[in-house]
């Protein structure tokens, strides 16, 4: 019997790994390179957006001359520093995706992020 699928695409955040929560950490290294002081409030405005609309945020909330893409590079540099070697995943991810790969599905990891 041929498998109903060939690929599954997961999502990051709450799906394979906790990172929502290193968000607050990655912004606040980003802005503190600008010489501001970050606030846990500011989260709730970048909760969920893309990377472009969380970026444009802080530009206009705090009057970045830096450009969008460029403060866009540095927040990616910033996040893969951090997922590298800090954000973990979930206990039961890592046996979810050898099952997955025995089965041999192509996995592909997609987020808004």
């Amino acid at each position: 019997m041929p498998q109903p699928f060939r690929a599954v695409i997961f999502d990051l955040d709450g799906v394979l790994a906790d990172s929502e929560p290193w968000w607050n950490e990655i912004d606040k290294k980003l802005l503190g390179e600008y010489g501001i002081v970050y606030r846990g409030e500011y989260h709730r405005n970048v909760l969920g957006v893309s990377y472009q609309l969380a970026v444009e945020f802080y530009r206009k909330a705090f009057g970045l001359s830096t450009p969008t893409g460029e403060l866009m590079r540095r927040r990616g540099e910033i996040a893969a520093e951090f997922f590298s070697n800090r954000v973990g995943l979930f206990p039961s991810t890592r046996a979810v995706l050898g099952e997955l790969q025995q089965m041999n599905l192509r996995l592909a990891v997609a987020t808004s992020s």
